[in-house]
């Protein structure tokens, strides 16, 4: 399992990330400090797309994210099969990109989406980062 601890500017946990070992499936769960499962981002099949599914605490949808064939660095948010965001990984210029693992992301959240589904998108951010990004 790995885990990932994101802090506030004075240094107190805020929340935190979990994923499990996975071969293909990944997945993460994200949690507030108190442990409380804020939501859940899941890795689904496709052969030609990046394709993610994204829940609340209980299981219902949230959002999909998916990244198109040939942008493969903007992953689409969608919300009821419209587009209502995105993340995507931002060009750091050849000497980072190439010789260090250090990436650079910026996320446009769903207009309207209140904390807890902004910090499932946070956790999908470092998802794709993990799965897509990382060597």
């Amino acid at each position: 399992m790995l885990f990932r601890s994101i802090l506030s500017t004075d240094g107190r946990p805020v929340m935190k990330c979990v994923k499990p070992f996975r071969f293909y499936f990944h997945e993460i769960e994200v949690y507030n400090s108190d442990g409380k499962l804020l939501g859940q981002v899941k890795r689904e099949f496709s052969i030609l797309t990046k394709k993610f599914s994204v829940t609340d605490s209980r299981g219902a949808a949230l959002y999909s994210i998916c990244a198109p064939v040939l942008h493969p660095w903007t992953f689409r948010i969608s919300k009821d099969g419209r587009e209502s965001g995105e993340i995507v990984k931002n060009w750091s210029g050849l000497g980072k990109e190439a010789f260090t693992d250090s990436d650079n992301f910026s996320a446009n959240f769903p207009q309207g989406a209140d904390t807890e589904h902004k910090a499932a998108l946070l956790g999908a951010l470092f998802l794709i980062d993990m799965v897509y990004f990382e060597k």
